[in-house]
Parts: structure tokens; C-alpha cells; sequence
């Protein structure tokens, strides 16, 4: 991922850069030219190819069977022999004389590192959501649907309103108490759960 200036302290994500003032101005450094840059991308995506057995040709450094690309390829590979790809276009653009169409590339390159860093955590994202599926479908389970849960609030409110239009005296959480008296074999009906969806209109 992109380096990030984070003062003396280095996170789990971004990269520890200095500031370098120079009679140019402000430089972020140790900085390094864009032929290592390239090279150093190239190794780490054909380490994540042989991990996951795709074969590398010596002599052109690309998979060697493209017959797998792009149908049944797993996702992390796709975006390896992308990058290997557009490592090869910024090479030829640079070569060729072409900067803006090379900065271009570059973006494209950087947005392609970055979702190669992402996909390991992918099964992670799935986890959590079905996580929360599961939680809804038992909190669904225990205390209804939304509009379920708002035909019993809509049945304490009646029912308080009943009560306190015949005992004028009573306080509010006494009307709660006796409310949650009544309903007090469904679910969300304690005293408080009465108190928090009523109100009292005298």
C-alpha cells in the first residue's frame, strides 16, 4: 500500500516515511528509482503465482499456461497477472517517451497492488457478514420483525392510555408496572421497556 507520513510512530498498514527538506522543498525519503519499484512489484507477484502453483516462464516471466486466465482463475491470481501486466505497460510507456499515458498506468498499477493486499482478508469480510446474518435471523427469532415489534409497542401504548384515563393519580411508572403486569409473558415487556416505548398523554 502508499507510504504514509505517520510522525514517529509506524502502523500495521502504511509504511514509516521521513520528510526531507532540501533547497527544493519538502522530499519524502528514503525514495527509490522506478526501475526498483517495478522489479520489487514483479517479485512479489510471481511469488504469489508460485504459491499458487501457476507455472512462470524463465524466459518471459509470465504464467506459462494462460489457457486457465481469465474463466476459473481465483480472484488473487487474476490481479497478480494484472499487475504483471501493467508493470510491463509502465516499462514500455516510460521507454516510449509517454508520461502522462505512463502516470496513467501507474495509478492503475497502484489500484491493482492494492486489492492483491486485500484479497487474503476477503474470507474474513464473509465471516463477519454471515456473522451478522446469523445474529438478525436470531434476534428475528427472540423478538420479532420491526413491524412486529412496533404492533407491541402500538398494544402497551393502548393499553397505557386505558389506564391512565381510569386511575388519573397514578404515576407513570406505577402504570408502567401494572402494563408490564398484563404483557409480562411476551417479550420486551419488563417496567422499563414499557417506560422507554410509552408515553404519557395526560
Amino acid at each position: 500500500m502508499t507510504g504514509r507520513y505517520e510522525g514517529d510512530q509506524s502502523t500495521g498498514i502504511y509504511v514509516r516515511r521521513y520528510l526531507k527538506v532540501t533547497s527544493k522543498g519538502f522530499t519524502i525519503g528514503p525514495s527509490a528509482n522506478l526501475e526498483t519499484l517495478l522489479a520489487g512489484f514483479e517479485r512479489q507477484v510471481r511469488h504469489v503465482l508460485t504459491e499458487h502453483k501457476v507455472e512462470i516462464s524463465r524466459k518471459t516471466g509470465w504464467p506459462k499456461d494462460k489457457s486457465d486466465f481469465p474463466a476459473s482463475a481465483k480472484p488473487i491470481v487474476m490481479d497478480a497477472t494484472a499487475i504483471l501486466f501493467r508493470v510491463h505497460e509502465v516499462r514500455h510507456l516510460v521507454d516510449k517517451g509517454h508520461p502522462e499515458n505512463a502516470a496513467k498506468a501507474g495509478i492503475v498499477l497502484g489500484r491493482a497492488l492494492e486489492r492483491m493486499g486485500v484479497r487474503p482478508f476477503e474470507k474474513w469480510v464473509l465471516r463477519g457478514k454471515k456473522d451478522y446474518a446469523d445474529r438478525q435471523r436470531g434476534a428475528i427469532k427472540a423478538h420479532g420483525t420491526r413491524a412486529e415489534r412496533v404492533k407491541g409497542y402500538q398494544k402497551l401504548q393502548k393499553e397505557f392510555d386505558r389506564i391512565a384515563a381510569k386511575k388519573q393519580k397514578l404515576s407513570r411508572y406505577r402504570i408502567a408496572a401494572l402494563v408490564s403486569l398484563k404483557f409480562g409473558t411476551l417479550p420486551g415487556t419488563s417496567q422499563r421497556s414499557v417506560l422507554r416505548h410509552t408515553q404519557d398523554h395526560r
